[in-house]
Protein backbone atom coordinates (compact mmCIF):
# COMPACT_ATOMS: atom_id res chain seq x y z
CA UNK A 1 0.00 0.00 0.00
CA UNK A 2 1.10 2.93 -0.89
CA UNK A 3 1.48 6.02 1.16
CA UNK A 4 -1.14 7.81 -1.22
CA UNK A 5 -3.75 4.86 -0.61
CA UNK A 6 -3.37 5.37 3.21
CA UNK A 7 -4.05 9.16 2.65
CA UNK A 8 -6.83 8.60 0.77
CA UNK A 9 -8.55 5.64 3.39
CA UNK A 10 -8.30 7.95 6.12
CA UNK A 11 -9.47 10.93 4.24
CA UNK A 12 -12.35 8.68 3.76
CA UNK A 13 -12.52 6.87 6.86
CA UNK A 14 -12.58 11.15 8.62
CA UNK A 15 -15.45 11.97 6.33
CA UNK A 16 -17.83 9.13 7.09
CA UNK A 17 -17.15 10.40 10.85
CA UNK A 18 -18.16 13.54 10.12
CA UNK A 19 -20.96 12.53 8.09
CA UNK A 20 -22.03 9.95 11.39
CA UNK A 21 -21.39 12.54 13.07
CA UNK A 22 -23.74 15.31 11.76
CA UNK A 23 -26.63 12.25 12.00
CA UNK A 24 -26.30 11.95 15.39
CA UNK A 25 -26.29 15.60 16.07
CA UNK A 26 -29.40 15.74 14.30
CA UNK A 27 -31.05 12.91 16.49
CA UNK A 28 -29.39 13.33 19.67
CA UNK A 29 -32.15 16.67 20.55
CA UNK A 30 -34.95 14.19 19.72
CA UNK A 31 -33.29 11.65 21.87
CA UNK A 32 -32.97 13.78 24.54
CA UNK A 33 -36.54 14.61 24.64
CA UNK A 34 -37.92 10.88 24.26
CA UNK A 35 -35.66 10.15 27.47
CA UNK A 36 -37.08 12.70 29.42
CA UNK A 37 -40.54 11.75 28.49
CA UNK A 38 -39.80 8.27 29.40
CA UNK A 39 -38.37 8.98 32.61
CA UNK A 40 -41.12 11.27 33.56
CA UNK A 41 -43.87 8.51 32.50
CA UNK A 42 -41.70 6.42 34.83
CA UNK A 43 -41.53 8.59 37.67
CA UNK A 44 -45.30 9.40 37.65
CA UNK A 45 -46.03 5.61 37.39
CA UNK A 46 -44.06 5.26 40.57
CA UNK A 47 -46.35 7.49 42.30
CA UNK A 48 -49.05 6.47 41.24
CA UNK A 49 -48.31 2.92 42.02
CA UNK A 50 -46.70 3.71 45.03
CA UNK A 51 -49.56 3.28 47.10
CA UNK A 52 -50.42 0.04 45.97
CA UNK A 53 -47.24 -1.33 45.72
CA UNK A 54 -46.70 -0.62 49.54
CA UNK A 55 -50.57 -2.00 50.25
CA UNK A 56 -49.17 -5.43 48.84
CA UNK A 57 -46.06 -5.37 50.27
CA UNK A 58 -47.52 -4.67 54.04
CA UNK A 59 -50.45 -7.06 52.91
CA UNK A 60 -48.63 -9.75 52.19
CA UNK A 61 -46.24 -9.52 54.85
CA UNK A 62 -49.00 -9.38 57.42
CA UNK A 63 -50.37 -12.52 56.01
CA UNK A 64 -46.64 -14.41 56.31
CA UNK A 65 -46.38 -13.12 59.91
CA UNK A 66 -50.51 -14.29 60.85
CA UNK A 67 -49.64 -17.74 59.21
CA UNK A 68 -46.63 -18.13 60.80
CA UNK A 69 -48.48 -17.54 64.52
Amino acid sequence: MTSIDSVSISYRANFQNRKYRKEIGKLNPIDHYLTAITLLFLVENFFILKPYILGIYLFSSLSHSLSRS
